[in-house]
């Protein structure tokens, strides 16, 4: 039976209370800055006060560690994205709530680049993907162990 109401968007997520405080609200993924053949999506959980104050994914200490490690061959391969584009107050995890409502930008973004590979960083990215959440081993189990996540349009990444 299909849910009675589906919970999306921005109107009711409870981080759009945050806007005020917030620099860059509902971030964008961030595109390479050349068109590649091949598209690799970076997600991972919620962006940072780095982030935010920058405007762009994956620019706080992390993602500098991240990005740094890229060769160089490969980064106008990389899109860079977070389950949930807004940042959570004191970077805590992002809710159920915040996350389904946030699905709706996430899987239009999936849409768009059509990423041959998706590098989840995290457990938010994985508990996104993988559909057995009851029964989600620990991600340190499930580390480097590829599976295929099945896009909207009926594709896989």
């Amino acid at each position: 039976m299909p849910p009675l109401f589906k919970i999306e968007g921005c109107s009711c997520c409870s981080l759009q209370k945050d806007w005020p405080y917030l620099k860059s609200p509902r971030m964008p993924v961030t595109v390479p800055t050349e068109p590649s053949d091949i598209r690799i999506l970076v997600l991972g959980e919620a962006p940072g006060s780095e982030e935010d104050s920058l405007g762009a994914q994956f620019v706080g200490p992390t993602g500098k560690y991240l990005r740094d490690r890229i060769p160089i061959e490969w980064k106008n391969k990389i899109y860079f994205q977070n389950v949930v584009r807004c940042r959570p107050n004191r970077n805590r995890e992002p809710t159920e709530q915040e996350i389904r409502c946030c699905s709706t930008y996430l899987e239009k973004d999936l849409l768009a680049i059509h990423p041959h590979v998706i590098l989840g960083l995290g457990n938010v990215p994985l508990n996104y993907f993988w559909q057995c959440k009851n029964a989600t081993p620990p991600i340190s189990k499930l580390r480097g162990i590829p599976f295929p996540v099945y896009l909207e349009d009926g594709s896989t990444s």
